[in-house]
């Protein structure tokens, strides 16, 4: 049975099985006071299965979110098997990000996390789901971090791109809220802006700052995301802002998207780029003309010369200290765990020559030293 209601939600008596409830069964009356509905579907012959989520819809949130499941159970098990605190760190990051995504998902098939946006009918309106953008909130900004961190950049330039990113998620809801069609094109055009620097940053400033290891890792993933990441504003606008495709068709868009993005940008990251994970946070490229230098950069310890190349570092004889004989060896430390089998053969081949794409200090007591005698 559907009851309809008058412009100030008053019942009008008039009650007629016109079949018209969505998959959720939502009955709720148009909010008089404001311009949406939450948790709840204007009843009303004016909104047709166009603008509300039907059965196709559902059955992609599901679908999205056994992805989101699954991906979650194979990056525990890489997370367990580990062999650096690196590739443990970016499996901890890959389990948050599809377990939020999961959440979200679980939370719009089951028929919460959505509001009803009023439209230019007297008692229509089209589901629009906050819960997507709760999800990007919190996940885009850790595939951000994951992103800059690989390439070595410095911490004010990931927040940077973190910030920008949160505030076009923000205008894509805000867009997304209003009923008015201009104000929400306006939106959509402010986060538009906000999403060039973010484009800016990955594509270009960070990949200033790889060193060899991570090169095509990160070209791969950053173009992969930035792509990804292109055609979401192509949904928002067909769907939530023009409403030209319906909210079944947007669901099926954004959902494909975000596996995309979440599930199968962190098997990427674990499983195809794995061996290069142990080289994130390297120091920055200093062979770049003008480049600033990473700030956990140190200068090569005693008996260290730096020659052309600025990841080589060459042991050179170091005078014996009188009554000291442990001074003649050379306590060399690499910031980063890197298994003894990912080091570069050059570096096996050649004792006389480390490479290493992060910065190294003299340390006499670290248990994770690599100790190389005078001469050896």
């Amino acid at each position: 049975m559907a009851t309809t209601f008058s412009a100030d939600g008053t019942n009008n008596g008039n009650n007629n099985n016109d079949g018209n409830t969505g998959p959720f069964g939502a009955t709720n009356p148009p909010d008089s006071s404001g311009g949406y509905s939450f948790g709840g579907l204007y009843d009303s012959a004016d909104t047709s299965n166009f603008n509300r989520t039907n059965s196709l819809g559902v059955v992609f949130f599901y679908i999205g979110f056994g992805f989101f499941v699954a991906a979650a159970i194979a990056f525990f098990l890489s997370f367990i098997r580990a062999a650096t605190e690196k590739q443990r760190r970016f499996s901890v990051s890959a389990i948050i990000i599809v377990s939020i995504a999961a959440t979200a998902y679980l939370a719009m098939a089951m028929g919460t996390g959505y509001y009803v946006r009023r439209g230019p009918g007297q008692n229509s309106g089209r589901w629009i789901y906050y819960a997507r953008y709760i999800d990007w909130i919190f996940t885009t900004p850790i595939i951000l971090y994951d992103l800059g961190s690989f390439s070595g950049v410095g911490l004010p330039q990931i927040l940077l791109a973190i910030i920008f990113d949160i505030l076009m998620i923000l205008c894509g809801l805000f867009g997304a809220l209003t009923s008015h069609t201009s104000r929400r094109w306006v939106w959509f055009g402010m986060g538009n802006l906000a999403f060039i620097p973010v484009l800016y940053l990955i594509l270009w400033n960070f990949r200033k700052y790889r060193v060899d290891e991570v090169r095509r890792g990160y070209t791969v993933q950053s173009w992969y995301l930035a792509i990804i990441w292109l055609v979401y504003p192509i949904a928002w606008g067909l769907g939530t802002g023009g409403e030209i495709i319906g909210t079944d068709a947007e669901t099926v868009w954004v959902t494909c998207l975000d596996i995309l993005a979440k599930a199968v940008y962190g098997s990427l990251w674990l499983f195809a780029f794995r061996k290069a994970l142990p080289y994130a946070d390297g120091e920055i490229a200093d062979r770049l003309a003008q480049a600033p230098r990473h700030p956990n950069t140190t200068a090569p310890p005693p008996g260290i010369v730096q020659p052309q190349d600025p990841h080589v570092y060459r042991q050179q004889p170091v005078a014996p200290a009188m009554g000291n004989p442990a001074a003649n060896v050379l306590h060399t430390e690499v910031h980063q765990e890197i298994p003894l089998q990912e080091l570069p053969h050059a570096t096996l081949a050649n004792p006389a020559v480390l490479r290493t794409s992060t910065s190294l200090r003299r340390s006499t007591n670290s248990p994770n030293a690599v100790r190389r005698s005078q001469g050896e």
